[in-house]
């Protein structure tokens, strides 16, 4: 084996689930493999597809360090199983549709890491969208707004993950919020980077917003208080949804007078 650097001495577990998703896979597992950083275990559970996705998984297979095909109870139950197979210092999840930002990033990580003991490191992602993409520079420090890092962002310490319980399978959309707020009142030790870690695709799992929300308001009320978690509720779900519906109405009023006068004009012809 080659000499390491000290930090190169870190081994990095990445963990990707997936679950039917042939038209993304590949470019996820391109993105892990194609690190310039050595010292990474690629895990991949996927959760018995039927798509094509395993065929791509074993294209790959020499890359990958331990891959799985089979049911499981939801993304954290498949991310709890590659937790328990992870074998790295830190572990990073990296879903199919997601991609590291760039080629450097777990070096950049693991540069970090090695001069910082920390339980949690956490940096921004890059969000895209249908039509635009965004910086999403969420901070841990404001969780009773129902704001967090993304995962896709998030390098976390193996042992207190596993100490922390890793993920509650009592929630099917928010475990990674729950997660996070366990961490922050455990006194965990985090670091924020001003740096992009991460790509993902705004269509994921958690883009079913009515369970988010209703999971994201019990979790805050849980450990941040009602209060906290009804006015979580009013912003993000009566205002914020509310405004939603009220433009989404002022386009359709728009475009049925625009309609009823083209077929005014129709008729006076």
């Amino acid at each position: 084996m080659l000499n390491m650097t000290s930090e190169e001495s870190i081994k990095i577990s990445v963990i990707t689930v997936v679950y039917n998703d042939v038209q993304h896979i590949e470019e996820t597992i391109n993105s892990v493999i194609n690190q310039t950083y050595d010292n990474v275990e690629y895990i991949v559970i996927d959760g018995g597809s039927t798509d094509g996705t395993v065929d791509v998984i074993k294209k790959y297979e020499d890359n990958i360090n331990y891959w799985i095909s089979e049911p499981d109870e939801g993304i954290y139950d498949a991310m709890n199983k590659g937790i328990l197979k992870s074998t790295g210092e830190y572990i990073h999840f990296l879903n199919s549709g997601d991609s590291f930002y760039d080629i450097d990033v777990i070096s950049k990580v693991a540069n970090l890491i090695s001069k910082n003991n920390v339980d949690l490191i956490y940096g921004k992602s890059l969000v895209l969208y249908e039509n635009y993409t965004s910086i999403s520079p969420f901070t841990i420090n404001k969780l009773e707004n129902g704001v967090m890092p993304s995962h896709q962002a998030t390098f976390v310490k193996r042992a207190f993950i596993v100490n922390m319980g890793c993920f509650n399978l009592e929630y099917k959309s928010s475990s990674d919020f729950d997660f996070f707020c366990r961490s922050y009142l455990a006194d965990c030790f985090y670091l924020k980077v001003d740096a992009i870690i991460a790509n993902y695709s705004s269509g994921g799992f958690s883009s079913n917003k009515s369970v988010s929300y209703t999971e994201t308001f019990n979790i805050i009320k849980k450990y941040f208080g009602s209060m906290n978690g009804y006015r979580y509720y009013f912003f993000k779900i009566v205002l914020e949804q509310g405004v939603k519906k009220l433009l989404i109405n002022f386009k359709l009023n728009r475009l049925l007078t625009k309609l009823v006068k083209i077929n005014n004009t129709r008729q006076i012809k």
